[in-house]
This record gives structure tokens, C-alpha cells and sequence, in this order.
């Protein structure tokens, strides 16, 4: 989970995931220097929660350090979670990323990114059925949640250049990393026509300061748990 700065979005986040995941949680601090930002992580590591402190690298840099440090540590690991910290979660969005990745594989789809907050108002392809679960293809879905194979994450070559023509181009590096998972690995990204997962740093964007487009909406389809009557239709307070 990537974080900078913005303190108080990162414990509710973290508060929401331990509600509803089994998993461990590595916490990512692109080089935070607020009295309130460092304070929040030393509660946190205090808590229990793993954290890696880097210095300031920027979205991308940080991703891209972040991977290359989990390949050198992490073992007999089947993926990665790739999250941001400004997320709710429903119970059981984790059940619905593995039951997408298995139901792909079960389809005889070579599984990519799974995602499970859908940022398209239309999908974008037909509907598909992942062992129970409606979703569709797709070659960009942003990066607030994730679930990527451990084959991706050892792909150190497609990650750089992914990094390099986000910093080039600067389109998110969804648009490069999904993009090369499926061009180059032969891998399917999907993303779940539910959201089970809400983005709530809407206004308060981690990336839009290092000159990334951000998703300005919390989330469509989300499902019912949550919903709440001011924010309905995905828009931070909106109504629908």
C-alpha cells in the first residue's frame, strides 16, 4: 500500500483493510515528512503494521522501488496486492479478486491484473463470468487496487519501462503497466462490473501534484456496503 503525506487517510484505509483481508499489509511511505504523516506511521508500525520508509522518489520511482525490494524479500508468494491509501473495502473484495484470477484461469485465460474498483461508467468489453463473478476485460483500470501475479512483479524489464514511458508521457502507469501485461506477458487484465472496493481520496489526489490524471470518482457499481446517500452515484457528496 503507497502512501504520502495526506495523514488520517492511511489509518482509516489500514482500519478498513484489517477488517476485511487475511493477508499481511506492507505500508510503502514515499519519503512523508509532516509531524502528523510520521507520527501516523510510528503508530501504525507501533500496531503491528509492516512499513517501508523511502525517500522521496515520486508515484512511480516508489512503485518501481517498492517491487524491486519485494522481489528480493518475499518468497513462495503467488502475487501481489498493489493498493493506495485513501480505500474502503468490503467484505470479501479479497474473495472476489482470487475467485477472478481462478475463474480466468479455469476459462483458459493466461490471468493479468484483477481489479475489483471499476472506474468505467460503460464497461469496456463484454461481460464474462470468473467463476461467479460478472466482469470484463480491460486494458487500463487504474492502480488503486490491484491483484497482480508474481510473474508481473518479477518482470523487472516491463515494470522499468513502464516507469519510463510513464515519466516520458506522463499517462499513469496503469496505462503502460496494463498495457505491457497483456501485449507483452499475453496476460488478461479483468475488473470486476461490481466495486468492492470505494476510493475515497476524491479531491485529495496523491499523483495529480507529480502531473497524473486522477480518478475523480469513488467508485461505479459499488456495492451496497459502500454505499451512503451522499455519495451514491461514485462523486465525492454527490447525489446521483
Amino acid at each position: 500500500m503507497l502512501t504520502h503525506e495526506r495523514p488520517g487517510l492511511l489509518s482509516e484505509t489500514v482500519a478498513s483493510f484489517n477488517k476485511t483481508a487475511s493477508i499481511s499489509l506492507t505500508v510503502i511511505d514515499d519519503g512523508s515528512e509532516s509531524v502528523e504523516k510520521k507520527a501516523e506511521l510510528d503508530r501504525l508500525e507501533a500496531e503491528g503494521t509492516t512499513i517501508w520508509r523511502f525517500s522521496k522518489g515520486g508515484f512511480v520511482n516508489t512503485w518501481v522501488r517498492a517491487l524491486g525490494r519485494a522481489r528480493g524479500s518475499m518468497r513462495d508468494v503467488g502475487g501481489l496486492v498493489l493498493l493506495e491509501d485513501d480505500l474502503s473495502f468490503a467484505k470479501g473484495w479479497m474473495c472476489i479478486l482470487r475467485r477472478m484470477y481462478e475463474g480466468a484461469a479455469d476459462l483458459g485465460y493466461m490471468p493479468g491484473a484483477m481489479c475489483c474498483l471499476r472506474p468505467h461508467e460503460e464497461i469496456q468489453a463484454k461481460k464474462i463470468v470468473l467463476d461467479g463473478v460478472d466482469a470484463y476485460q480491460s486494458m487500463w483500470h487504474g492502480f488503486q487496487v490491484n491483484l497482480m501475479p508474481w510473474e508481473v512483479i518479477e518482470n523487472e524489464k516491463l515494470i522499468q519501462l513502464a516507469a519510463e514511458q510513464t515519466l516520458r508521457k506522463k499517462h499513469g502507469i496503469d496505462v503502460y503497466l496494463l498495457g505491457g501485461i497483456s501485449d507483452r506477458m499475453g496476460r488478461t487484465n479483468f475488473i470486476s462490473i461490481e466495486s468492492w472496493v470505494a476510493h475515497e481520496g476524491v479531491g485529495r489526489s496523491l499523483v495529480e501534484s507529480q502531473g497524473y490524471k486522477s480518478f475523480q470518482r469513488r467508485g461505479y457499481g459499488l456495492v451496497e456496503e459502500l454505499r451512503s446517500p451522499n455519495k451514491e452515484d461514485g462523486k465525492k457528496g454527490g447525489s446521483g
